[in-house]
């Protein structure tokens, strides 16, 4: 199994707003991550968290074990042969003998050294060569400790027992052992401490437990996608407790990250409804005050609003000041004073902040009559704003009532224009192919009152129909009383007709109207030969109160014309 791939860097988090989604796809990365991290683990450690059995091997040791095991048995031969040789010197043994057995020991670790790269041979052929020598090693080591010489302290520091080398290796092979399974604590002290391993050193089981863990906080406290209305509140976690506040999930209904307060779901942001006035001043040498109605370098002044002023923010040189301690603020009188003087040709910056109570609308909605805007490029202040539902005046308190919009460009209340009662003065031209389009959200109070007049043609119109089953009898009628006023236009335009059988020759349908008992022409429908639906129309048209009655009559009886619809199209008033 190769080695799992780290996780990728999908979206930087350091440069910019970072979208909802994209912050689901960067969790998604890490996670992908260490699931492969954790079972790329489990192929080389046990469920209770113990190395599996085989799995370290003379591939996974460092390459320079065998010859450092080998060198630390040559040194332990060395020790023995050094003390071989104060025994011999200390007991009178035959010198012949002490030469043969160095020669002896010297040739074995020669051999030890062309084994160096094979630990496992090197230590058999050390087993071997001190077994053959056991006992003679163990007849001049009892000789010696009969006499004093040798001891447990006497030399080398594994003692007098020349097979501690492989009880040496015993204790690395101990120390890997013990290096896993008790990490990131101290290694204890009977596993060889002459190394000097700490729990500084940590190892990969140590990693992958923090890596575990620290994919189990983000179950706790990322919830993943959900649809509307998001994840369950109680319980939700791994341990199935009630989530924690903060904890969040993206909305894929709305896509929109939500945020848990401790008893529901909100938006992780929302924007706040503002608007800015910006004025640009060059100081002058030691200058404190800076009264806003004095223009400043682009031709701008300002007044605060006295119901509610507007919060002042001051910037000198793009640094921003703070308010009492650095400048103070007479809204009365529309003024910033500066508490010390200012270097000459110095920037200030002043933007004022609309209170979010000012941007409350006051009343309905009004949308207002284009026909006074009428650009050309030269005009900025236009007068006699009207309503265009009902052609009242417009009456403007504050700039920000109005929603101006300039080819559909949202104009900057207090920059891009002023407004007053009835009239709006922009701050630049619109030029003359502008397209200019304003809202009015005011006044308070009830809102104009709304008639047909005011509405789309296609609200206002009515239509009434008039059928004849098979051939019309001579003077045959069809009477509809009105249960609302409406209007017949001049000429009866917008009246169809249709009929099954073609008429032999012309037919005239008059159209009257019935109110209080007398009967007023209004208008004439002459069905011809032509087609199914060919008629002329005429008359004056009229109009009709609730009550009064639309009258058909039929002409002489046609030779074939039947079965007859006529619909006249009336106007609501």
């Amino acid at each position: 199994m190769s080695f799992p791939k780290p996780p990728e860097k999908i979206v930087p988090f350091n440069s910019g707003p970072v979208a909802a989604h994209d912050i689901g796809r960067q969790f998604d990365e890490h996670r992908r991550s260490v699931s492969n991290v954790i079972d790329f683990l489990r192929t080389v450690v046990r469920d209770d968290g113990v190395v599996k059995n085989g799995t370290v091997g003379p591939e996974q040791l460092v390459p320079q074990l065998p010859e450092i095991l080998a060198k630390r048995a040559v040194s332990a031969v060395e020790d023995l042969l050094a003390s071989v040789r104060a025994s011999a010197f200390e007991a009178a043994q035959s010198a012949s003998e002490a030469k043969a057995l160095r020669e002896q020991l010297a040739a074995l670790q020669a051999r030890i050294a062309s084994y160096a790269d094979a630990m496992s041979r090197a230590s058999q052929e050390v087993r071997t060569r001190l077994a053959q020598l056991d006992g003679e090693v163990s007849a001049r080591v009892s000789a010696a400790l009969a006499t004093g010489v040798l001891g447990p302290n006497a030399g080398g520091p594994f003692g007098v027992d020349a097979l501690g080398a492989a009880a040496t290796a015993q204790d690395y092979s101990q120390v890997c052992i013990d290096w896993a399974e008790h990490m990131p604590d101290t290694v204890p002290l009977q596993t060889l401490a002459i190394n000097a391993v700490t729990g500084d050193h940590w190892s990969s089981r140590w990693w992958a437990n923090r890596s575990a863990n620290a994919f189990g906080m983000l179950a706790w406290w990322y919830q993943g996608a959900w649809s509307q209305p998001g994840p369950p509140s109680t319980p939700n976690t791994p341990t199935g407790q009630p989530i924690p506040p903060g904890a969040m999930y993206f909305n894929t209904t709305t896509g929109v990250m939500m945020v848990w307060n401790g008893s529901t779901w909100v938006a992780a942001y929302a924007p706040g409804k503002a608007t800015t006035a910006s004025l640009y001043y060059q100081a002058t040498a030691g200058q404190t005050v800076f009264p806003l109605g004095t223009a400043d370098r682009a031709g701008k002044t300002f007044a605060y609003n006295q119901t509610a002023p507007e919060g002042t923010m001051a910037y000198v040189n793009g640094v921003r000041l703070e308010p009492t301690f650095d400048f103070t603020v007479d809204t009365v009188g529309s003024a910033i004073t500066f508490l010390r003087g200012l270097t000459v040709n110095s920037l200030v910056i002043f933007d004022f902040l609309t209170p979010t109570t000012q941007l409350t609308p006051s009343g309905t909605v009004n949308t207002v009559l284009l026909n006074p805007i009428t650009p050309d490029g030269t005009t900025t202040v236009f007068t006699g704003l009207t309503v265009a539902m009902n052609g009242s005046a417009v009456n403007v308190a504050k700039n920000e009532e109005l929603h101006v919009s300039v080819d559909g460009v949202i104009q900057q209340p207090g920059t891009a224009y002023n407004a007053n009662a009835a009239t709006i003065t922009f701050a630049e031209a619109p030029s003359s192919t502008a397209n200019v389009f304003i809202v009015w959200f005011g006044p308070g109070g009830a809102a104009p009152s709304i008639g047909y007049p005011q509405l789309p043609a296609e609200v206002q119109q009515l239509p009434v129909s008039f059928p004849f089953q098979g051939k019309p009898t001579t003077g045959a009628i069809v009477n509809v009383p009105m249960a609302m006023a409406v209007t017949i236009p001049a000429g009866l335009v917008g009246t169809t007709v249709y009929d099954t059988t073609l008429a032999t020759a012309s037919a005239v349908f008059t159209v009257n109207k019935i109110s209080g008992g007398t009967t007023t022409a209004l208008g004439a429908v002459t069905i011809t030969s032509t087609s199914h639906t060919s008629a002329t129309l005429a008359g004056a048209g009229g109009s009709l109160a609730i009550g009064d009655v639309l009258q058909v009559v039929a002409p002489t009886q046609d030779a074939t014309l039947a079965d007859i619809g006529i619909t006249i199209l009336a106007m609501r008033v």
